[in-house]
């Protein structure tokens, strides 16, 4: 109980004064955030409105033209045409009366007859009021049927307004320009009119049709000319936004940024904070305890591993001299007892070596096949073909395996379909049932074959592994083309 109230004494203090400092200095990067957003606002609307300046500049002087002054519009067509070659596609000019009536539109190949009368006769009636230029808000137009905003001039003849001229920029050219700030990704931005309809926005909405604010940023924008608050994005994302609108348009810029992408941080340096101090209490705790269960698991290991170990080594030692009792009782020389003794043996170690890499819990029947038939294989590998799915086997029927087909590759080396430059062995496995596993040796092109008047020690051996080892069946064929040997082993 002491050692829970010293370590809860000493780190609780700790996690709560770092979850104080985290959420004090999230709200000054909050401050600081938003300050940077207002000033990027600022600087965004300052560059649509630099557009807009530069779109009237160049209409004004284009509504000096000799060609307008004199009412002849099928020259200034040309000159409306070059006009337009230094704005992007789908930019457009027309011309109408003081009704509203649209005289020419570069959208229509006559540029005249049967052209509608225009919609947003408020920017027709500022300019011949006011004689000034005029940025339009977002509407249908009438001959291109899709939203469209226009940039409006005088025609100004002795002093008097003759003609709107006017402008329709795409667009795309402030949706362009809001790329070109090179804001976040995740950032909402747009440009909006009077109405607090889209010029442009990123992410886009469409271009099809008048889309609007949200009601959190209309709000925000018919109480003033600039401000920064918490709204809501026509998505429904919560966003921390800046507005400002400019003087000389009437139009405004909003900047939004994720509330997420301010709180995340803090939220998550909070949670992380409380974690690791309760992580620390926990470890805290728990070290003693796990202190004492290692000693005591490492003990308990220790005695396993021996046994174990002890139990390896005896089935080991068993199978050493089964292999040289089996062999001394049937070899017929001691030349040749030591060799089938070395060989087997060597079998054994490589069967042991694919068991150990195993952790002495199954070894794959390929794996065994390879490792005894390898050697055989190196130099001419198309002499012995394998065929067989993968078969997972146990230690037990792995090492007797192991044993019988290096007993059965020794006698073809020495007298069978490996003993000539053209003999081959073909090895075939399958699992005709669950459990049980069919071995197929085929030697072929060897010396003719002759079947033998008594069993040699070599298959004494193998009958001795497959009957007594894997208490399995076995038949041994031979037939001149080659030995065949047929084994159901049970699993």
């Amino acid at each position: 109980m002491r050692l829970v109230l010293l370590v809860a004494g000493t780190v609780l203090p700790l996690v709560l004064l770092s979850a104080v400092l985290t959420v004090a200095g999230y709200r000054s990067a909050e401050r600081d955030a938003a300050e940077r957003v207002l000033q990027t606002t600022r600087s965004t609307m300052a560059a649509v409105d630099r557009e807009l300046q530069n779109e009237i500049a160049g209409l004004s002087v284009l509504a000096l033209s000799p060609a307008l002054q004199a009412g002849d519009l099928k020259a200034f067509r040309e000159e409306a045409g070059r006009f337009l070659g230094r704005f992007p596609a789908l930019s457009g000019l027309g011309l109408s009366d003081v009704t509203g009536q649209q005289l020419f539109n570069t959208n229509v190949p006559d540029g005249g007859g049967g052209l509608p009368q225009r919609r947003n006769l408020d920017a027709v009636e500022a300019v011949f009021t006011k004689k000034k230029p005029y940025v339009s808000d977002v509407f249908i137009g009438t001959v291109t049927l899709r939203p469209i905003i226009t940039v409006d001039v005088p025609v100004i003849k002795d002093g008097e307004v003759i003609y709107d001229l006017y402008f329709f920029p795409p667009r795309a050219t402030f949706a362009n320009l809001l790329v070109q700030q090179g804001l976040p990704n995740s950032w909402i931005v747009g440009v909006f009119d009077r109405q607090g309809h889209h010029v442009a926005r990123i992410p886009t909405l469409g271009e099809s049709e008048l889309t609007s604010a949200s009601d959190t940023l209309r709000a925000q924008m018919e109480n003033s000319e600039e401000a920064i608050s918490p709204t809501l994005s026509v998505e429904g994302t919560p966003l921390l936004t800046a507005f400002a609108r400019s003087a000389e348009s009437g139009w405004g810029v909003a900047i939004g940024i994720p509330s997420n992408s301010l709180t995340g941080p803090a939220r998550q340096a909070i949670i992380v904070t409380v974690l690791v101090g309760l992580g620390l209490v926990l470890v805290g705790f728990a070290f003693a305890q796990r202190m004492a269960t290692q000693l005591v698991r490492a003990e308990a290991d220790r005695e396993t591993m021996i046994h174990e170990l002890n139990h390896r080594v005896k089935n080991t030692l068993s199978a050493v001299q089964s292999i040289v009792n089996r062999t001394l009782r049937n070899a017929p020389t001691p030349a040749a007892a030591r060799e089938a003794i070395d060989a087997r043996i060597f079998a054994l170690s490589h069967a042991h070596n694919i068991l150990s890499r195993r952790m002495w819990e199954a070894a794959e029947l390929g794996e065994i096949v390879k490792s005894v038939l390898g050697p055989y294989m190196e130099n001419e590998p198309d002499r012995v073909r394998l065929e067989g799915p993968e078969v997972s086997l146990s230690p037990r029927v792995a090492i007797a395996l192991a044993l019988v087909l290096n007993e059965l590759a020794t006698n073809a080396a020495k007298y069978g379909g490996l003993s000539t430059p053209n003999g081959s062995v073909t090895l075939q496995w399958n699992l005709p049932a669950p459990k049980m596993l069919t071995i197929v040796w085929i030697e072929a092109g060897g010396p003719p074959v002759t079947a033998p008047t008594r069993p040699g020690y070599g298959t004494q051996f193998i009958e001795r592994c497959v009957t007594g080892e894997l208490n399995s069946h076995m038949t041994m064929s031979y037939v001149p083309a080659g030995v065949t040997c047929l084994m159901d082993v049970q699993l």
